[in-house]
């Protein structure tokens, strides 16, 4: 029988995964509550058009926080592969 994929990591591999995961649950919110306000924002140009301006400000910020959380998610994303990337071993 074949040992799981964790018993071949490394302590940092595993915190790095960890921490993927935990961003990327979080990211993935900010990432749909942009989806939501881009639809809602879509229905106002024909139920509200006077909304439309504000909504679509607040749109391109909710989109920049999704941008802002997307490069979070792929900063822990590549200390899973890359070692040199990972915080504790840029002191050494």
């Amino acid at each position: 029988e074949k040992a799981p994929l964790a018993s071949y990591l490394d302590v940092g591999v595993q915190k790095a995964i960890e921490a993927h995961e935990k961003r990327a649950d979080a990211g993935a919110k900010v990432m749909i509550l942009a989806a939501v306000l881009a639809t809602i924002c879509f229905g106002f140009i024909f139920w509200k058009p006077t909304w439309v301006r504000w909504m679509s400000i607040l749109l391109v910020v909710a989109c920049l926080a999704s941008a802002r959380a997307g490069i979070w998610i792929a900063d822990a994303g590549g200390q899973i592969r890359r070692v040199d990337f990972r915080v504790e071993s840029q002191g050494k």
